[in-house]
Parts: structure tokens; C-alpha cells; sequence
């Protein structure tokens, strides 16, 4: 808004150097829509808006400006070619200004908008997690069912320890270091290895 607003000011004073416009009838009108548009508003985006006129003071932009001015006024043959600097000034003050009570109402307007949206996409996160915790203990119920009603093979059994709890050993699951698979009572279902 701030490079938008400089340029616009640019325009505005090149027109006024072009056209012969007194300075005052420029900047009264200018500085008008800007304390309008500041008593309209909160402390700080004034703040901000106003503090954005220096970026048209620095070391840089000042002379630049103030040579661009005299050098089209000496080629169109204008009188003089000084108010740049000051209509350039008050150029981004007021896109600033502009720029946050446009966003203002759009956030005024779109909190209608999101808050449905916001619920719905709460809703479908809640959903997901429901899918997701009845897949998994759906898994895994498969997986104690699909265990539990494999057949052992019919080798003595040992005697389960009646202090120690359930282990990987003693619970029916795949032994990660062979392809033979452990059945409850601790005996190997193939290929004769003994756990």
C-alpha cells in the first residue's frame, strides 16, 4: 500500500506541476481525506499510516524527487516545480488508511463466512479421528482373532511361569528372528524350533 501510495502521489503532483494547479488547492482536498479517514479509526494504523510518509524524506528519495520535479517543470516551461515532495508525502498516508478500513470491512463481512467453515472443518477433523481409532482397534481385534484361532501344532507343551505376565514369547505373536510363528502355550507351530 505504502509503494501504491507514493506512486499515486507521484501522479498526482507530476499532474499539478503539468497542469499549473496551485499547491494548497492539491494538498487541502488530500489532507482532508486523510484526517477524515484518521478520525475513523483505531490508534495504531494511524500511527502506522502517518509514520509511512518518511519513506518519501529519505536520502535517496529526496533529492530524486525534488530533481524529478525541477526537471519537468524546466522541459514543460511551468513556473516552478516545488509541492512534489509534500503531494508524494501524503500519497501512501492515505493508501494506508484506505488499505486498512478495506480490510476492516472484509473482516467484518467474512467472520460470517468462516465461522461455518471453521465448525465444519472441526467436525470432519473429529470424524477422521473417530475413523481412524475404530480402524485401528478393528485391526487390531482382526489380528487377536486371526491369532487366537490359529492352530498349534501338537507338541508338548510347557508350562507357562504363573508369576511372570504375558510376553512376546508367550502371546502368540511372530518372532522377528525366524519365520516360525509362537502359539500361546510357548511351542512352535512349524518347522520344529522350540521357544
Amino acid at each position: 500500500a505504502t509503494g501504491v501510495g507514493v506512486g499515486v502521489g507521484l501522479a498526482i503532483g507530476l499532474c499539478k506541476v503539468l497542469f499549473g494547479w496551485e499547491l494548497i488547492a492539491v494538498l487541502l482536498p488530500l489532507y482532508a481525506v486523510a484526517l477524515l479517514l484518521s478520525a475513523t479509526m483505531h490508534e495504531q494504523p494511524v500511527g502506522i499510516a502517518w509514520d509511512t510518509a518518511g519513506v518519501t524524506t529519505g536520502e535517496v528519495t529526496t533529492p530524486l524527487i525534488l530533481a524529478l520535479g525541477m526537471g519537468i517543470a524546466h522541459a514543460v516551461g511551468a513556473p516552478e516545480g516545488f509541492g512534489l515532495l509534500a503531494i508524494a508525502s501524503i500519497g501512501p498516508i492515505i493508501s494506508v488508511l484506505a488499505t486498512h478500513t478495506c480490510l476492516q470491512r472484509a473482516a467484518a463481512t467474512s467472520t460470517h463466512i468462516v465461522s461455518p467453515m471453521r465448525s465444519n472443518l472441526r467436525q470432519r477433523t473429529e470424524e477422521e479421528e473417530r475413523r481412524r481409532s475404530l480402524s485401528d482397534a478393528l485391526e487390531n481385534e482382526t489380528a487377536d482373532l486371526i491369532i487366537g484361532t490359529t492352530p498349534c501344532s501338537s507338541a508338548p507343551t510347557t508350562p507357562k511361569p504363573k508369576h511372570s505376565p504375558r510376553t512376546a514369547e508367550t502371546a502368540g505373536f511372530w518372532n522377528v528372528s525366524s519365520s516360525s510363528r509362537l502359539c500361546d502355550d510357548g511351542v512352535e507351530a512349524d518347522e520344529g524350533h522350540t521357544y
